[in-house]
């Protein structure tokens, strides 16, 4: 067993993890100087741009996470004033107790001076 599990992880090892995909397209090379310019202009226009709209869909992401636990939130709520009606229509079942969040309070502090040196100034 023992050895299955080395023979497996070192198999794992030796594939190569995905690489993002280079864009190889743009990648031309012409013996004519004033060409071989206008490639790499085309080139640095086109990186810049992916690069604006990879940036872009990034924001896009992040707004979509953001809303969905927005939505999730709102959800359990809803579910949780639901289930507090069955609680008190079905008074004689007993339901398991919800578990509460515990807050951290922060502690007194220690040492003062090394709080005041941390502070940026």
């Amino acid at each position: 067993m023992k050895y299955w599990i080395i023979l497996t992880s070192l198999i794992c090892l030796g594939y190569p993890q995905e690489k993002p995909k280079a864009d190889k397209f743009l990648k031309i090379r012409v013996e004519d100087v004033s060409a071989q310019n206008e490639i790499d202009e085309l080139r640095k226009e086109y990186l810049t741009q992916k690069k604006s709209i990879d940036e872009g869909y990034k924001e896009k992401i992040k707004f979509l996470r953001d809303e969905q636990k927005g939505e999730i939130k709102s959800l359990k709520k809803s579910f949780r004033k639901r289930l507090k009606e069955l609680r008190k229509k079905y008074k004689h079942v007993e339901f398991p107790k919800e578990k509460k969040k515990k807050k951290i309070q922060p502690g007194p502090n220690k040492n003062p001076d090394k709080l005041k040196k941390a502070e940026p100034k």
